[in-house]
């Protein structure tokens, strides 16, 4: 089982993925986890579903990443090479001086804010019939707060 949360040009992309039968309860924490930050505009810290000290663990890991982007040669290329190709891609220096401006609050903030505007699509395959997905549908959307599956367009 895995999980994966990563930016698109449309937004953001929450990927759960495994063969497991636990993988609708992966998809549920992580979902759940995201959305503990719904309605927190100025909050104090963050929700319960975020351990204690865990914002400073993960932007700390974050830095490092940023800061260690560059040691490698051909990474190093290729990310000039995107950066030209693409004018709103930024460079991991560019991201680590942003990243350190980011306090607890600013990013419970944030998080609020764009949750404020959320939007869920979904694609539930594998070794499951129709309303093994019909099912998976209604538990999120109750978790989601949607009260139900809305029609397809």
């Amino acid at each position: 089982l895995g999980y994966g949360l990563a930016t698109t040009d449309a937004g953001f992309s929450l990927r759960a993925h495994g063969f497991d039968h636990k993988l609708l309860q992966l998809a549920r924490t992580v979902l759940g986890t995201l959305l503990a930050f719904r309605g927190r505009k100025g909050a104090e810290g963050t929700p319960d579903a975020v351990g204690e000290g865990r914002f400073e663990q993960c932007r700390e890991i974050l830095a490092r990443s940023y800061g260690n982007a560059g040691s490698r040669s051909s990474r190093r290329c290729s990310n000039t090479r995107l950066r030209c190709l693409r004018r709103t891609l930024w460079s991991d220096r560019a991201k680590l001086t942003a990243l350190r401006a980011v306090t607890v609050a600013s990013f419970t903030d944030a998080a609020a804010h764009m949750l404020d505007r959320l939007s869920v699509e979904g694609l539930y395959h594998g070794n499951c019939d129709a309303d093994d997905a019909a099912a998976a549908a209604d538990l999120l959307a109750s978790d989601l707060g949607t009260g139900g599956r809305g029609a397809p367009p």
